[in-house]
């Protein structure tokens, strides 16, 4: 591929981070940048961002809170039995009425439903 003004970057930046694979790409890179020198400023300017050096002065206060540590599910475990549970009552309280809906201890619908039937049938 051949190097101009819009892909110089790029090449500059793959030099600099070494991925520049073929030593044909460096050889062209460097006839580039020896007839156009203002873009050596800019691969220095590479070379020195890309340098990360070791800081052993540097330390982390409190650092134990960046370790996970395993947690037991017991407050989901405990909110699902516990909903879980709720629902059979209501289910077990209500049940009777939603099983035979005749026997609910409403005699006025008891008798209305017992007039509907009547029409029904005639």
């Amino acid at each position: 591929m051949k190097i101009n003004e819009e892909n110089i970057e790029a090449y500059l930046l793959d030099f600099a981070e070494g991925n520049l694979n073929d030593e044909s790409e460096v050889m062209i890179l460097q006839s580039y940048l020896d007839a156009n020198p203002e873009y050596k400023s800019l691969l220095s300017e590479y070379d020195e961002s890309i340098k990360l050096e070791d800081d052993e002065n540097l330390i982390f206060k409190n650092k134990e809170k960046f370790y996970h540590k395993p947690k037991f599910p017991i407050r989901k475990y405990i909110l699902y039995s516990l909903g879980s549970a709720a629902a059979l009552l209501l289910l077990i309280l209500n049940g009777n009425r939603m099983l035979n809906p005749h026997n609910s201890g409403n005699t006025d619908n008891t008798e209305q439903q017992l007039a509907f039937v009547k029409d029904d049938t005639e």
